[in-house]
């Protein structure tokens, strides 16, 4: 029996490490069988091939954002997929040049093997020119009309319509067999096409969802016209590939299927939508393909130790569950957690004494009731929990695989919130205590004019002598008058105040509170703002942020540097930009660099909450920030937020 028990735990052990490597596989070149057993990494002969072909050229519409579109202001070709060429040339190590071009004519290059490369979604037309790597990502089709238009609401009522459509797009193979009758307006881009439906000489714009959307907010076009919520379809989106050259296929689903393990387009999505996107990469049902291959084998192995020794093990299982249940009991008793039991229902099963002795009840008298009748707490949202001035974090805990019992453990966090507080509330301190030091400091100069020209007024009597020295104490007097009212301000500021102010005053009284390190480092300021643009937040807030940031910047860059300060609106957003020129972050300090405690300064120097504190409160005005930087050139942080017309 035992012998029997060893040899098909090896058997499930071996299968289970087999398909996990083949399932890994699987996933990470997004659900293609071909590639479940494929090397990860380039041959010598592909290799070989990239080094003889130096580089490659990627094509692709030149106006269609969020995806791949040219910056007006900077004149680059951006977008999520240019972004994620450049990941793929880096993984791959090749150079991989881009080719922004009207879509038709991006098409008809690859035909003509002038490009390597266009993203595209594979059809069976398509097939007869390109070939296909594996899928990217997913992307919907929709369809967008006047709001008063009620004549079109599927596919079908196309007919009849005029519906712009960009040239070579795929919709356009899609309303061939699905809307042969609608009449076809092809454009030259997405902006074309939505710019007819504005102006009345289309009936319905049809296409990519997330390029449709991008045109009709910045248009602002979301008042007037609709995106239908029945999608067209959702089609894979890949990279064609020239007929002319195969290798390539082989050798961009290895690249593409090394970015898919490091996440790297979540991370790029992340970068242009923020956490929700509106493009996806489903894994769906095939992603429990090899689990269910190797669930097959547990099942059948286990059916046949069940049939073996059933008999032998029923009382055996019977007793150890008993012994178990009462041990596990005993542990659970001894927890100082609040540990609860709910089944499905969320109704209390069983709970640890420490949990029935702080809400002072029986076990008796809360069993099988729901949790919200014996404590307030929502399971779905509530992170937290406050009961008689003791703070919980709350963490929730599935008991089986199949839900039908949760574990919900209380941990008494109130210590730690409570040191929480302490320490912002140091940190806040010690940079108003730095601020105030330098003030005092800026005070002195016209505090020594005063002096040194009183005494002038006392030793000579010349007319032009005592005018000059009365004209120095008086700049000295408004120097010093100016200095303090601008640190009463700052002190008169409340917590939640929300006021309305000139953005361009507000700055430059914090350049001006960092006057003396900015002169003592020379460290220049280049500060861009208009100067009658009025805002309405958080004063204090907005304080906290940007001295934190300023103090930053002066520390990264030492001597001899820049702080550039941008600040415009843009839509309904306000946004505001501060670059250094200092020593600049590495990628793992950049994805530490908001956590509690994280500093990258000497010990003693920081207490690593500073930027932990600019995100709080950015997070509290509603905004956002985000930052980039390269080593030894400089470090740039962006904050976005929602711009308040009125108090």
């Amino acid at each position: 029996m035992k012998k029997q028990i060893f040899i098909s735990l090896l058997i499930i052990i071996a299968s289970g490490i087999l398909l996990l490597i083949a399932n890994n596989n699987y996933i990470y070149s997004n659900n293609d069988l071909s590639m479940i057993f494929s090397r990860n990494t380039l041959t010598r002969e592909e290799r070989a091939w990239l080094e003889e072909k130096e580089y490659l050229i990627y094509s692709s519409d030149h106006d269609t954002p969020p995806l791949r579109n040219i910056d007006a202001n900077s004149g680059k070709y951006v977008g999520i997929v240019v972004d994620y060429m450049e990941a793929l040339s880096l993984e791959l190590g090749v150079e991989i040049k881009v080719q922004p071009d009207i879509w038709q004519s991006a098409l008809d290059n690859l035909k003509a093997g002038k490009v390597d490369m266009v993203d595209m979604y594979p059809s069976e037309i398509r097939s007869e020119s390109y070939n296909f790597t594996n899928t990217i990502f997913y992307q919907n089709a929709v369809i967008v009309v006047n709001r008063n238009n009620n004549e079109i609401q599927h596919v079908k009522d196309l007919n009849g319509h005029r519906v712009a459509a960009q040239t070579g797009d795929y919709v356009n193979e899609y309303l061939s067999r699905e809307a042969e009758d609608a009449i076809i307006v092809n454009t030259d881009d997405y902006r074309e096409a939505v710019n007819l439906l504005k102006d009345g000489q289309v009936d319905a714009v049809v296409g990519d969802e997330s390029v449709i959307y991008h045109f009709l907010n910045y248009y602002d076009m979301t008042e007037d016209f609709k995106i239908h919520d029945e999608l067209l379809y959702k089609n894979t989106f890949v990279l064609g590939v020239t007929k002319s050259e195969p290798e390539l296929v082989d050798i961009l689903n290895k690249g593409i299927k090394a970015l898919n393990r490091k996440q790297t387009l979540i991370r790029i999505q992340q970068k242009w939508f923020g956490i929700s996107s509106p493009i996806s990469n489903p894994e769906g049902a095939n992603r429990y393909l090899m689990p269910g291959f190797f669930a097959l084998i547990v099942i059948l192995v286990s059916a046949y130790l069940f049939y073996t020794w059933n008999k032998y093990l029923k009382k055996e299982v019977e007793e150890a569950l008993e012994a178990s249940e009462m041990a596990l009991q005993t542990t659970f008793d001894g927890l100082t957690h609040l540990m609860i039991v709910l089944d499905e229902s969320h109704r209390v099963i069983n709970g640890n004494k420490a949990f029935f002795n702080v809400i002072d009840r029986y076990k008796s008298d809360v069993m099988n009731l729901p949790i919200s009748e014996v404590i307030d707490l929502n399971l779905d949202t509530d992170k937290e929990y406050v009961f008689n001035n003791v703070y919980y974090d709350v963490s929730i805990h599935e008991i089986d695989e199949a839900g039908q019992s949760i574990i919900v453990m209380l941990k008494d966090i109130t210590s730690k919130k409570i040191n929480e507080r302490q320490l912002l509330s140091a940190n806040k301190m010690a940079a108003i205590g730095q601020l105030a030091a330098g003030v005092a400091h800026e005070i002195r100069n016209p505090l020594g004019l005063i002096r040194n020209y009183t005494y002038v007024l006392k030793k000579n009597h010349d007319p032009k002598t005592r005018e000059k020295s009365y004209e120095m104490i008086e700049k000295s007097v408004e120097r010093a008058s100016n200095i303090i009212d601008n640190l009463l301000n700052f002190s008169r500021m409340s917590g939640i105040e929300v006021v309305s102010f000139k953005l361009h005053d507000f700055i430059l009284s914090i350049v001006q509170l960092h006057e003396k390190s900015l002169s003592n480092t020379k460290i220049k300021v280049e500060f861009l703002c208009d100067d009658k643009m009025m805002v309405v937040m958080n004063l204090e807030s907005m304080k906290h942020i940007l001295i934190n940031l300023f103090s930053n910047a002066i520390d990264a860059i030492g001597v001899d540097g820049t702080l550039s300060i941008l600040a415009y609106e843009e839509q309904d957003q306000l946004i505001i930009k501060i670059k250094d020129t200092g020593c600049g972050l590495s990628e793992e300090a950049i994805d530490q660099l908001f956590n509690p405690f994280y500093t990258t300064k000497a010990p003693g120097e920081g207490t690593g909450l500073g930027l932990y504190i600019v995100y709080t409160e950015v997070e509290k005005l509603g905004g956002t920030i985000s930052v980039s930087s390269v080593l030894d050139k400089g470090t740039e942080f962006t904050l976005v937020f929602p711009k308040k017309k009125e108090l």
